[in-house]
């Protein structure tokens, strides 16, 4: 299988990184935002639609989907525990469950995404640390899923990334729908 997915992850979680060396990855700088989180923001929603479709394209080659609640729609009937899967961030003691309550609306990141993607003159601010961190947590677990048969994988550690995949992690058990 192809690793753009992975890749394009990694170029994200770099960006990422870099705003690192700014704003301090705690609760209390949640609502700190930036262009550059605009850009990251922006990036890691497209990408987690990508990912959604190729995933949705694996159970069902014709799915034409025109939003989000139809990938979740999909997804939840073959990947119910998807909403439970936490992405911990072990180096600043933070867990991020990015798709907690997508079985009855859309996650926050994502709807803040569409904010700032559709009136961002309106919205700037919601382009912060805290959707951020949802963004690339939902992303992650996406890929955990889409990749989930890589290199024999059973737990959802995910190749080795040189940056953020070393602490954005999973709780290092399988993922709850291939138990």
């Amino acid at each position: 299988m192809s690793r753009e997915h992975w890749d394009y992850f990694l170029a994200l979680e770099e960006e990422f990184l870099a705003t690192t060396r700014y704003v301090e990855v705690t609760s209390s700088n949640y609502s700190t935002h930036s262009i550059a989180y605009v850009r990251i923001l922006l990036g890691a929603c497209s990408e987690v639609e990508v990912v959604a479709k190729v995933l949705c394209s694996e159970l069902d080659a014709g799915f034409a989907p025109a939003h989000i609640n139809e990938y979740r729609d999909m997804l939840l009937a073959e990947y119910p525990l998807l909403p439970q899967v936490a992405a911990k961030v072990p180096r600043y003691g933070i867990d991020v469950l990015p798709w907690e309550n997508w079985t009855a609306e859309s996650p926050a990141w994502w709807t803040k995404h569409q904010d700032i993607k559709h009136q961002r003159h309106e919205h700037y601010e919601d382009a912060n640390l805290e959707n951020v961190l949802g963004a690339l947590a939902g992303l992650f677990v996406l890929l955990l899923y889409l990749y989930r048969d890589v290199r024999g994988l059973e737990s959802p550690t995910l190749f080795d990334s040189p940056a953020l995949g070393d602490y954005l992690k999973t709780s290092g058990t399988p993922l709850p729908d291939f138990e």
